[in-house]
């Protein structure tokens, strides 16, 4: 609560209050189920002194303002999921082997990601980890992986969780493969495939520039 914004300091030297001409202010965090969605502001051209009426009233819409928001995102977020999910069944329908299931599920995840390149990498026979299926950058299948710290797919599998890289040209816990740098990768996102919870695979994700993945991605 800002009843004077000249008073107060991050008020006072924004350009917003400055140019709108701002005397007054009220800044109310939107919350749901102690996530915050946003932020609610209640600006006033001419100096107020609130009442707790006001206050009340503000944190009311606030609230309502929250929840609507909330349900918002989380409708959007099924419906992400609804038509990812839509997409591959409609292409495992025509899938009539292995190999046309795992190219099914890379195209899937590139498209509804939005990224550069997806690729499911498998165990070998010869103990190393090799690319089974790839969408959106050169299918390299004589190339190995290592497994554990030797590379960022076997990272992920020994992991058994999401692993989230936002810059890979930064130092990392795993060896990052040459042909990642050559390409220009920047961030990556590995999930591991869990078959009764043994890891059997991972599928990954990059992208020619930094990006956060954020929670919903990993879902999807």
């Amino acid at each position: 609560v800002a009843e004077r914004t000249a008073d107060d300091e991050l008020l006072r030297c924004g350009s917003f209050a400055e140019r709108e001409g701002i005397q007054s202010c009220i800044a109310v965090p939107l919350r749901v189920a102690h996530e915050t969605v946003g932020i609610l502001f209640a600006n006033y051209r001419e100096p107020t002194r609130f009442t707790e009426d006001n206050l009340a009233t503000i944190q009311h819409l606030a609230d309502q303002a929250a929840i609507a928001i909330h349900n918002a995102q989380l409708f959007e977020k099924r419906e992400r999921q609804r038509r990812a999910l839509d997409e591959l069944a409609q292409s495992l329908l025509i899938a009539v082997n292995k190999q046309d299931t795992l190219d099914s599920a890379v195209a899937v995840a590139a498209r509804h990601l939005a990224v550069d390149a997806c690729e499911v990498i498998l165990p070998g026979r010869d103990d190393e980890l090799h690319i089974a299926a790839a969408c959106g950058r050169p299918w390299r299948e004589n190339l190995a992986f290592g497994c554990g710290s030797g590379s960022f797919s076997g990272w992920v599998m020994r992991e058994k969780t999401p692993v989230i890289v936002t810059d890979l040209t930064s130092p990392q816990e795993f060896h990052v493969n040459q042909h990642l740098r050559n390409e220009g990768v920047r961030s990556a996102m590995g999930v591991p495939m869990l078959r009764h919870e043994a890891v059997v695979g991972a599928m990954l994700v990059f992208l020619r520039s930094p990006r956060q993945f954020s929670q919903d991605d990993q879902e999807l």
